[in-house]
């Protein structure tokens, strides 16, 4: 149960009724109340949330000369790469189970795990709710072209196009950069050149706010 800050009445009377404090802001608090009837230990729900973990799929066809991009139905509503949650509770769950997954649930695009390579990690603070954001970013090349089969109540329209058209599309990104043009430029040549190093630099938001990114192409 999400409370404005300014509830104060409400927010008690949703403790009085068994609701534990999750996390909160200046803004709001979030409470939460199991109802599967167990108590908070045997709950894997966790006490508190700090992070939010998720992952970007970059797919090239067998060319290596298109991109696979998807447009949703909430959410960015422009062309850009796959991208899915890491649920918590879901036992096992690992960035590369999440990301052949929502492949798979997405746009019906099937890849098997070795054939993923993880391309670079982005780390966003206070972007999410004023919580933390990370990325990691996987990137593959297609052994055999699939055609994308959209996931009806998530995505709108899903697509091949040219590596060139996306690069050179209108620059009007205003949240996610590392989800569009500069990390498929990263997986790009990571998958193209098949050599470099892990380093460091800084991405940053069209409203100047800076992007930890780490990736494997960041060095020639």
């Amino acid at each position: 149960m999400k409370i404005p800050a300014a509830w104060g009445t409400v927010m008690k009377a949703a403790i009085d009724l068994g609701f534990r404090h999750h996390h909160a802001n200046d803004e709001y608090s979030l409470l939460n109340l199991c109802l599967s009837g167990h108590g908070p230990k045997e709950c894997s729900f966790p006490a508190f949330r700090t992070v939010s973990a998720g992952v970007t799929a970059i797919v090239f066809d067998p060319t290596l000369e298109k991109v696979l991009v998807v447009t949703e139905k909430i959410g960015i509503k422009k062309p850009k790469p796959v991208t899915g949650g890491i649920e918590y509770g879901e036992k096992g769950d690992t960035p590369l189970k999440t990301v052949i997954r929502e492949l798979e649930e997405e746009v019906q695009i099937h890849v098997k795990p070795e054939d993923m390579v993880l391309v670079g990690t982005g780390w966003v603070n206070e972007y999410r709710q004023k919580n933390p954001d990370i990325q990691y970013i996987f990137a593959t090349r297609l052994k055999e072209m699939q055609e994308p089969v959209v996931q009806q109540s998530e995505i709108a329209k899903a697509e091949w196009v040219s590596i060139h058209e996306f690069m050179t599309a209108p620059d009007d990104e205003k949240e996610k950069p590392w989800l569009l043009r500069q990390v498929v430029e990263v997986a790009y040549n990571t998958l193209k050149k098949q050599n470099g190093d892990w380093g460091h630099k800084t991405l940053f938001l069209t409203n100047g706010k800076p992007v930890e990114f780490y990736s494997w192409s960041n060095r020639e």
